[in-house]
């Protein structure tokens, strides 16, 4: 299991070079915020708890049984609308 500062590491660089981050407008702000516990959970609650105006996540595409849980419950219970992105694979470990 990869520790936090690997995961903040692995994911900073990832976002300087990706397409939304090329694209969004200069007024747009965005954070990242790194939580542990149910995905789902954590992203529903954290957007109760900031007021958020829309859940942009990215989504492989499937939702066969035993697979995108967290697409389902945030389908089920998000407090904002959504926005669902096609997945892009994180980089090779360095």
């Amino acid at each position: 299991m990869l520790g936090p500062h690997t995961l903040i590491s692995r994911y900073t660089s990832w976002r300087r070079g990706s397409f939304a981050m090329a694209h969004r407008p200069r007024e747009a702000t965005t954070s990242f915020v790194l939580r542990f516990g149910d995905p789902d959970r954590e992203i529903i609650r954290f957007a109760a708890e900031t007021d958020c105006d829309l859940i942009v996540a990215a989504w492989g595409g499937s939702i066969y049984a035993g697979r995108a849980k967290v697409v389902q419950m945030l389908l089920e219970q998000a407090p904002c609308p959504l926005l669902f992105v096609p997945a892009a694979e994180l980089p090779p470990s360095a």
